[in-house]
């Protein structure tokens, strides 16, 4: 009876032989490896694909336990793996093997029973695809993940604890800040920007600055910087409260384009520091230091005048009707001439002294109105009269100036244009023209104009044409046009002077007019 049961199965076992060599020749044409065991999970099946994986030949395999010679192990219990498949036909999962070479690969294995003509299960066939390199991915991931995440964490708590130093500095310091989008609205300010206006930090948050301030020039700048990326610095900055115009202040402030890790600006942060009261000071030490020089100088001057008036003023006027009696009484060309050269430096003389008395008694003006086109068609006939032989064109263009009252001091403002046209007439050449005209430049200011055909100035001497005392000219004291720049100054004007050596000089005055009539 032993003998037959021997026989069956070893007869079962050839026939099961045959019918993995007939399985397998077909399960050959797939690549990954195909293996089929019996309910004792021994090797059935070996296909060739089995073989390149694993390193061992269909011969060498059959009727091996298969968890023992490819050493499996699996995460889950095989017990469960078998009431799994028991029960569902099929099973899949991952499982760690081992090739004939030592080498350990993972591999994702399907399974399932392998069943006769009524259904009972007799085998199960196993794919086993490997999967080591992506499994080694998916760890290298899943560490460099957590690796990341720690590092995430870890930055998390330190931004945090900088971002509380940071709103502890924004909300403690005397420098305002103001954080704005890129549209200008504002984000946030802090507590030094809100005590400012006399405002809470909400007040600002979702309003336009420039709703706020409007002011275009800032608008420009801040416009800069959103396109360029610059930062912007500018000290002592005028600023004029809207609606406020006696309030004014001075700011240092800085406009810093915040970037995105891409470089592209994502908001503004705006910090400005208040140097009113520095500046304050600075002009007040400046007006101290020029009130002092002034006192200075106008003593010195004063002393020096009351001198030269003493001591050259009657001299002169004896000289003077000395030279016209002998005028009157002698008939000689001669001696005519020379009487011509005497009255010409007496006239240069004499108006050295008037600079001098006028340079050493400057005084506020005393305002008054005053028709500058007037005053000024006065002087040239006086200037004509004066300097008859040098046979001037005057082409003068002051129609704008026609009926436009200025504030100015009369007596000091005829000073002022005797002056500019006395150094026209003694640099312009004989017979040649001196231009004067005038322009409105914007709003209520007006430029005179007074353009000569002279030798002109070069760029070293043009930089000290105001200094008292300096002359390029072989005679006079260098008072006439540092007078001019004092008077124009204590009138609320302007001077300006331009020449290139050898093309003439142009010197523009510039006044605000008091009363502009609606026609001109």
């Amino acid at each position: 009876m032993k003998d037959k049961m021997e026989k069956a199965k070893n007869k079962q076992l050839v026939n099961n032989k045959n019918l993995s060599l007939l399985g397998c020749s077909l399960f050959d044409l797939i690549d990954e490896p195909v293996i089929s065991c019996d309910l004792d999970n021994k090797i059935l099946l070996w296909n060739q694909g089995a073989a390149k994986k694993y390193g061992w030949e269909k011969e060498e395999v059959f009727g091996k336990e298969e968890n023992q010679l490819l050493k499996t192990k699996s995460n889950q219990d095989f017990r469960q793996i078998k009431k799994v498949i028991t029960k569902e036909g099929k099973w899949e999962g991952e499982l760690i093997q081992e090739k004939s070479d030592g080498r350990k690969i993972i591999v994702w294995s399907k399974w399932v029973y392998d069943k006769d003509k009524k259904g009972n299960p007799v085998a199960i066939i196993k794919i086993n695809n490997e999967i080591t390199r992506e499994k080694r991915v998916e760890t290298a991931l899943d560490s460099a993940y957590q690796e990341a995440e720690k590092t995430a964490i870890k930055r998390t708590v330190e931004l945090q604890e900088a971002n509380e130093l940071l709103a502890r500095i924004f909300s403690s310091t005397y420098i305002l800040f103001a954080y704005l989008d890129p549209d200008f609205n504002f984000i946030t300010v802090n507590k030094a920007y809100a005590d400012a206006e006399g405002k809470s930090i909400d007040y600002f948050t979702g309003k336009n600055h420039f709703d706020l301030y409007p002011n275009q020039e800032n608008l420009k700048i801040f416009k800069e910087v959103l396109a360029t990326g610059k930062t912007y610095l500018c000290y002592e900055k005028l600023f004029v409260y809207p609606g406020k115009p006696g309030k004014a202040t001075y700011w240092d402030w800085t406009l810093e384009p915040i970037k995105d890790p891409f470089g592209q600006v994502e908001g503004l942060l705006l910090c400005l520091v208040d140097v009113t009261e520095r500046k304050l000071q600075q002009k007040e030490l400046i007006e101290a230091e020029r009130e002092l020089s002034d006192a200075q100088r106008l003593s010195s001057l004063g002393t020096l005048a009351a001198s030269i008036a003493h001591q050259l003023r009657t001299p002169l006027s004896v000289i003077k009707m000395a030279v016209f009696n002998i005028k009157r009484k002698s008939k000689n060309p001669e001696i005519a001439k020379h009487l011509e050269n005497i009255e010409k430096k007496i006239s240069e003389s004499s108006h050295t002294i008037t600079n001098l008395l006028a340079y050493s008694r400057l005084k506020q003006p005393d305002l008054e109105e005053v028709y500058l086109d007037r005053l000024l068609t006065e002087c040239i006939k006086t200037h004509k009269k004066v300097f008859p032989k040098k046979e001037i064109v005057i082409k003068k263009d002051l129609k704008i100036l026609k009926n436009i009252i200025f504030k100015l001091d009369f007596y000091q403002t005829k000073e002022i244009l005797n002056n500019i046209l006395t150094n026209a007439y003694q640099a312009s050449p004989k017979r040649s023209t001196i231009e004067i005209r005038a322009e409105r430049e914007k709003g209520s200011n007006f430029l005179i104009k007074f353009l000569d055909q002279g030798p002109g100035i070069n760029k070293e001497n043009i930089k000290r044409i105001f200094e008292p005392f300096f002359s390029s000219k072989k005679t006079g004291t260098g008072l006439g046009l540092s007078l001019v720049k004092e008077l124009v100054d204590l009138n609320r004007g302007k001077i300006y002077v331009e020449s290139e050596e050898g093309r003439g000089a142009t010197v523009t005055l510039e006044f605000s007019a008091e009363d502009i009539p609606a026609y001109t």
